[in-house]
């Protein structure tokens, strides 16, 4: 069962999120206070675009970001996506995404985009999702002084 995030599951879908990304490969250090800012920061994006995924009524997995204006339409912006480490490799990520593109498509969107590193497991699992290297972007972080 795939249904859309809301500040009423808000919170199951934060602590899958905390708990997946602060295991390996990651090993991040989420705090749900943390996840929670980010999170609501995303809820309340304009044109905010996000779903949980259910097996047997436990979420398993997220997808969520929100969709921008560009020049020649439409984009989608996946800026969270995870799926419960042992329900990986059982399709649901691609399941996940499927639905996902069809919301968008249905929406009239034109592209959907992400940023991942570059080698890795969740690299490679968008790729064979349809995903493709832009050689024309390159991604740019400016550390500010503290």
């Amino acid at each position: 069962m795939i249904l859309p995030i809301t500040l009423d599951n808000l919170n199951k879908n934060i602590e899958l999120y905390v708990s997946v990304f602060n295991e390996p490969p990651w090993e991040d250090n989420w705090t749900f206070e943390k996840a929670e800012r980010r999170f609501l920061d995303l809820l309340h994006t304009p044109r905010f675009v996000g779903f949980s995924y259910y097996h047997n009524e436990e979420l398993v997995a997220l997808a969520a970001g929100n969709c921008e204006e560009w020049s020649d339409g439409e984009l989608f912006y996946l800026k969270e996506m995870c799926v419960r480490p042992n329900m990986q490799g059982q399709e649901i990520g691609t399941r996940l995404l499927s639905y996902l593109d069809a919301h968008l498509q249905e929406r009239g969107v034109m592209y959907s985009y992400l940023l991942t590193l570059q080698e890795g497991q969740a690299a490679s699992f968008y790729a064979k999702n349809s995903y493709k290297k832009d050689l024309n972007t390159v991604f740019m972080l400016h550390k500010l002084k503290k």
